[in-house]
């Protein structure tokens, strides 16, 4: 793995670039800080490659499902702890392929199955842990809404992917799709979107998990994902339907592939 930084200095400042460039408050001001340590560590003392780390990191997110899954307030934290640190070691990945030049298409859609498929683990490891707890609850109804939620934006997501960019990152999507749509163009949906994609930022939300658990109160977990996956499916499906709409009848000029 190339390694082209000569001096500690050279390769501090690197780091400090990648950090402010960052968007997530969380990921900035804190998971940053955990790191870019250990990006520094992985670049100057191993030959680590950027899809290791991610493959390690799919490990995490399948244990920290399995301890959530046992169903003990304890497990449940633990649980959560673990997917806190992947949400931290998920930033590892990218940083060593940005400081070693070493990025790829396949490198980007692996780490977007790590983010899915750990994000997945957890969620059906607190479902499990917390109808463990309390078979009566309402614990299945929230779990398949969650998960109903879920599919349908990452599903939105990717298709946008596949058929507009070359790239296999979630981040693309705010980039390239989002981040163009004009406040004038659909008023309320839009500053709704804008606020709420902050919440499905994995550094966000794996934090607020993690404290729901460090606190006893897993179960607003669900109930956040639930509720919260309702009004975000509503906006981005208003959007997209009405992008696609207004591109079809002209009214808003193309700019390569149609949207979805």
């Amino acid at each position: 793995m190339e390694k082209p930084y000569q001096n500690k200095n050279e390769l501090l400042a690197r780091c400090e670039q990648i950090r402010l460039a960052t968007t997530g408050i969380v990921a900035k001001h804190i998971n940053k800080r955990f790191s870019l340590p250990i990006s520094r560590w992985v670049v100057t003392h191993t030959r680590w490659t950027p899809n290791q780390i991610t493959y390690f990191n799919i490990f995490l997110g399948l244990l920290s499902g399995f301890v959530a899954s046992k169903g003990t307030l304890f497990s449940l934290f633990i649980g959560g702890l673990l997917f806190q640190i992947v949400s931290i070691m998920d930033g590892v990945d990218g940083e060593v392929a940005k400081l070693t030049n070493t990025s790829s298409q396949w490198g980007q859609w692996l780490d977007t199955i790590s983010d899915n498929g750990s994000l997945a683990s957890f969620m059906i490891g607190i479902s499990v842990g917390l109808y463990r707890i309390d078979p009566q609850g309402p614990v299945i109804s929230l779990t398949i809404t969650t998960f109903g939620a879920i599919a349908f934006m990452i599903g939105t997501m990717l298709i946008f992917l596949k058929k507009e960019t070359n790239s296999g990152s979630l981040v693309t999507y705010d980039k390239e799709f989002l981040s163009t749509i004009q406040p004038d163009q659909f008023p309320i949906a839009s500053r709704a979107i804008h606020a709420l994609k902050y919440g499905v930022k994995k550094d966000f939300y794996s934090l607020i998990f993690f404290l729901a658990c460090l606190f006893q109160k897993p179960s607003w977990v669900l109930y956040l994902c639930a509720y919260g996956g309702i009004i975000a499916c509503v906006f981005m499906a208003y959007i997209h339907i009405m992008t696609w709409i207004d591109r079809e009848c002209g009214s808003v000029p193309l700019q390569g592939e149609r949207f979805l």
